[in-house]
């Protein structure tokens, strides 16, 4: 934990050493009404079953691209719906970057824009991550050699005119890894499209989105031989506001989901509707009303929010109070943890949190500063969680999808700072729970964090650096201890449109413990281009 906190001291002083430049004072507070309630608890998770390959995720993954387009290309590589959202620009862009090095860890990524103007606008866009080379383990197996891949690739079309907004996109997504007793190539193709009303304060408004995607995952284990899973999944769900005087708005926020399997598991469906009034006061806004779910069984849950500013319009407090059921079927864990296989799990059962309460102030300060600190507490029922338990060979440990009740109080700070020069971001959460060390699951980090901070001189030369951490997870069977992965970045532009790059990453060579039973770990350096044309 020393190393932890010296680390952060480390990148929040790297932060404070660029306060003297030119900054740019415009930073923005809304107070806007929730587009999509059913996606309020979603959206807040904290997922206690970690990426398998989440250190490449974090990789730092700056470009010669501005600021406004970020959006387009920095889309998480391991998350199954790839749909790239650059901002509004006139003509045509292409973006280009790969880079690979020692400690093999190739990155590569595509962004082409043929279609910007007009009413109709055209985005494709692809990712690959990946790692080759020795993975290690916390138990007593021996080193072995093998491979992670993760391939997301897909384009996104929308047509904007002045009364609505039509958007579809389509996308494949692989993953592809082997160790010493499985090997896994899976598949993924996903449809969708969306839809969704533009005037504001009429009386009948909309926002509805669908989803159908198709997964399979091709197995070949070194006892039971080959196999293959398909699943076939859909979801539908939108907001409708039937009526909206200005003040007061009527919503009916409708989600239906679900997931068909071949064989092996249970098909599964979650639908789940609100009815909620809001109203929009001068020193407050307020929205209630039920949610209504049906999953596995009944339930009933709260939709509370409430804000109001002050200040100067700078500060606001929000109290929100929600609840539901998740689904996580065998794609959605696959993303999770690129190792899940039908062994990890023999029947689904959908997380749900009874209770999700929580308090929050963000704002501005300082001219350049957004912050956002909030604390709260959740009642989880059959929460997610990483199994472990002991296998027949002696010191062996089994990975597994397990499920947990537990009460959790946590604490989380947001910060953001930019200017032209110089920008930092930190994430930092602190959590209790009540779960008692087992021989079934591992517990829930109680810290987490994630800092970066990156510098340029006159958009020619770029210095960044990012910290992720993470406290000890205690279970029966083995104990993971906490670590603290540190990486370096550097960039060169020689021109506009062409730049050079250079990362180190896992500087203070810790045992980078996402998943127990494969560790990737070792110091690595990766190099490369960066291009782009307009």
């Amino acid at each position: 934990m020393k190393k932890l906190y010296l680390c952060i001291a480390f990148v929040f002083v790297f932060c404070l050493s660029a306060e003297g430049q030119s900054l740019n004072p415009e930073v923005q507070v809304t107070n806007e009404y929730e587009a999509r309630l059913a996606d309020v608890h979603k959206n807040g998770v904290f997922m206690t079953v970690p990426d398998s390959l989440t250190k490449f995720t974090t990789d730092i993954d700056y470009s010669v691209f501005e600021t406004e387009y970020r959006g387009a290309y920095d889309f998480a590589p391991y998350f199954i719906n790839v749909a790239p959202q650059p901002a509004v620009f006139d003509g045509k862009r292409f973006y280009f970057r790969a880079g690979a090095g020692y400690g093999f860890h190739p990155v590569a990524r595509l962004v082409y824009s043929p279609l910007q103007r007009g009413l109709v606008r055209l985005t494709g866009a692809a990712s690959f991550d990946g790692y080759v080379g020795t993975f290690t383990s916390l138990d007593t197996r021996p080193d072995y050699s093998g491979h992670d891949f993760s391939l997301a690739s897909g384009f996104d079309v929308r047509w904007d005119k002045e009364t609505f907004d039509l958007s579809a996109s389509a996308s494949y997504n692989g993953i592809y890894n082997e160790d010493d007793s499985l090997k896994s190539s899976f598949h993924n193709v996903v449809l969708s499209g969306k839809i969704r009303s533009n005037s504001e304060h009429t009386l009948f408004g909309y926002d509805i989105d669908a989803k159908v995607f198709y997964s399979r995952d091709d197995l070949n284990h070194v006892i039971s031989g080959k196999e293959h899973l398909n699943e076939l999944g859909f979801s539908l769900g939108g907001l409708i506001k039937p009526l909206d005087s200005g003040t007061f708005k009527l919503f009916a926020d409708i989600d239906f989901e679900g997931s068909l399997y071949t064989k092996l598991y249970e098909n599964q469906l979650l639908a789940s509707f609100a009815a909620i009034a809001a109203f929009d006061w001068d020193f407050i806004d307020l929205s209630l009303g039920p949610r209504i779910s049906f999953g596995y069984g009944f339930g009933l849950y709260p939709e509370f929010h409430a804000s109001t500013m002050f200040g100067g319009n700078v500060i606001k407090l929000s109290i929100d109070v929600t609840g539901g059921q998740q689904m996580y079927g065998y794609t959605a864990l696959k993303t999770l943890n690129h190792w899940v296989n039908p062994s990890y799990l023999v029947a689904f059962k959908l997380p749900q949190e009874t209770v999700n309460a929580s308090l929050s102030l963000s704002g501005k300060m300082l001219k350049r500063l957004q912050y956002s600190l909030s604390s709260g507490y959740i009642i989880h029922k059959d929460g997610l969680m990483d199994g472990l338990t002991a296998g027949l060979t002696p010191g062996y440990v089994v990975p597994s999808i397990a499920y947990a009740d537990y009460q959790e109080a946590f604490g989380k700070l947001l910060l953001y700072w930019e200017s032209p020069r110089f920008s930092v971001n930190a994430d930092i959460m602190y959590r209790w729970t009540d779960l008692i060390a087992n021989n079934a699951y591992l517990g829930v980090p109680a810290l987490t964090a994630e800092l970066s901070a990156l510098y340029n001189w006159n958009n020619r030369i770029y210095l960044g650096s990012r910290l992720k951490a993470q406290s000890n997870r205690a279970s029966t069977v083995l104990d993971v201890p906490g670590f603290v992965d540190l990486g370096l970045y550097t960039e060169y532009n020689f021109v506009r449109n062409f730049a050079l790059w250079a990362q180190v990453g896992n500087i203070l060579n810790q045992k980078i413990s996402y998943s127990p039973i494969h560790i990737a770990g070792g110091v690595y350096f990766t190099a490369g281009i960066c291009l782009k044309l307009k």
